[in-house]
C-alpha cells in the first residue's frame, strides 16, 4: 500500500510539473525522482518586479559610480527569496555603505513579493547600475567587470543580467566639475 502511495503521489507530481519523470533504480527496485526547478529567467513578472525594486544609490550616482553585482539568494517551496547575499565583488563594510550598491540590492529582494513555488532553486542574480554620463557620450556605460572564472556557481542558476540605470547632469554649466565617470568592483 505505501508504494501505492509513493508512486500516485510521484506519478501526480509529474503530471503537474514538479517533478520530472520518476526513474526506477535496478539495484534497489525503488523509484524516485528530481526536484524541478522552473526557470526564473522566463518568468516575466520576476523580471519586472525586481526591476522595480532595485533602484541606482545617489551617491554613486552624484560621483559617476557604477558597476556590476552578482547576488546570490534562493527561493523556498513556498515562493519566499532567501538567504540574499552578494557574491561578487566583495567590499569592505565602509565602501559598501559609502555606495550604497549592495544594500540597493538586498532591500529590493527583500521586497520582493512570494514568487511561485515552482520557481524554487538557488539562483545568481547580476544586477548591472550603468551610468549615462552626457560629458563623456550619450550612451550609457555598461560596467565590465564579471565573475571570476575560477568562481563556482555550484548547483546556483545563474540567471539574466538586470540593469538599473542612473546619468549625470545634460547640461553644459551642471557638467561643468562633475566627476569623471568611474566603475567599481573591477
Amino acid at each position: 500500500m505505501k508504494q501505492l502511495v509513493i508512486s500516485l503521489t510521484l506519478l501526480l507530481l509529474t503530471y503537474v510539473g514538479l517533478v520530472q519523470s520518476p526513474t526506477i533504480n535496478p539495484d534497489t527496485d525503488r523509484s524516485t525522482a528530481q526536484i524541478f526547478s522552473a526557470d526564473l529567467n522566463n518568468d516575466p513578472v520576476f523580471a519586472k518586479v525586481v526591476s522595480n525594486q532595485i533602484y541606482y544609490p545617489s551617491k554613486p550616482a552624484a560621483r559617476a559610480v557604477y558597476g556590476r553585482y552578482y547576488v546570490g539568494f534562493t527561493v523556498d517551496n513556498v515562493g519566499h527569496i532567501q538567504q540574499v547575499s552578494v557574491l561578487y565583488p566583495k567590499m569592505s563594510v565602509s565602501v559598501s555603505r559609502q555606495y550604497g550598491f549592495e544594500n540597493s540590492i538586498l532591500a529590493g529582494l527583500g521586497r520582493m513579493p512570494p514568487l511561485n513555488p515552482r520557481l524554487a532553486g538557488s539562483y545568481v542574480l547580476p544586477v548591472a547600475f550603468c551610468f549615462t554620463h552626457f560629458g563623456e557620450g550619450p550612451n550609457p556605460i555598461v560596467p565590465t567587470n564579471q565573475l571570476p572564472q575560477a568562481y563556482s556557481l555550484g548547483s546556483r542558476i545563474l540567471l539574466s543580467e538586470v540593469k538599473v540605470f542612473a546619468e549625470s547632469p545634460s547640461n553644459t554649466r551642471a557638467l561643468n566639475g562633475f566627476p569623471p565617470s568611474r566603475q567599481i568592483g573591477q
